[in-house]
């Protein structure tokens, strides 16, 4: 699964082509959860993340995973 830094935000990229700097990640929700802990996704995309966007982020993911 794709997740992109866009001029909107951190959001997961359903068509894996949205334009911005991305991150992948498994879809294994063990897999999720670490980069969510970690702060992988930040680091990733070169990006602050604050409270409030971690939630939204997990959020989708975890949308994005019951829709497969």
């Amino acid at each position: 699964m794709r997740v992109a830094r866009t001029p909107a935000g951190v959001r997961v990229d359903a068509i894996g082509s949205a334009p911005g700097r991305g991150a992948y990640v498994h879809r294994d929700p063990a897999c999720v959860a670490a980069a969510l802990h970690k702060g992988a996704f930040a680091s990733a995309l070169r990006t602050g993340m604050a409270e409030e966007e971690l939630a939204r982020l997990r959020d989708q993911i975890e949308e994005a995973l019951q829709a497969t």
